[in-house]
């Protein structure tokens, strides 16, 4: 099972960025980790830093925020394939305001933040990367915003 994860992250990689380098995908590889979750288990807490990127293997996750009345706020379900983050505590490491939870029993596949930005100082297509999933980001906040109007 482990190895497959392995497989599926690295392919999803190549999905987006189809011109990377067996060196650099071995370099990658290297650096993941697996973590298996139970059901309403937390990949995430509100008041943590976010130091890995989190793939999901298998499962499923949402994420979401406590609002001033205490009342629980999902701001996005999270499947098969995607990645589980809170962005801005992952890219700042700083503390995260959101929880990400297990809905459902969860594999995931992890890759350090340190491992990230190493890869992006020695390989110019990891940059290329970085800058093709901020623009996946960005256009699913942008649809998610205009689905409120």
């Amino acid at each position: 099972m482990k190895e497959k994860a392995y497989q599926q992250y690295l392919e999803s990689y190549l999905t987006i960025c189809p011109y990377l380098k067996a060196d650099e995908l071995n370099f990658i590889r290297k650096h993941l980790s697996i973590t298996e979750f139970k059901k309403k288990e937390f990949y995430l807490e509100n008041g943590q830093i976010q130091k890995e990127m989190g793939f999901v293997y298998q499962g499923l996750l949402k994420s979401y925020y406590i609002d001033n009345q205490g009342k629980k706020i999902i701001i996005s379900f999270i499947n098969e394939n995607s990645y589980a983050s809170d962005y801005p505590s992952f890219i700042q490491q700083k503390p995260s305001k959101y929880y990400i939870e297990t809905i459902e029993p969860t594999i995931m596949v992890n890759l350090p933040y340190s491992a990230i930005q190493k890869a992006y100082f020695n390989y110019k297509n990891f940059e290329n990367y970085g800058r093709l999933i901020a623009e996946q980001i960005l256009l699913t906040k942008q649809d998610r915003i205009e689905s409120f109007t």
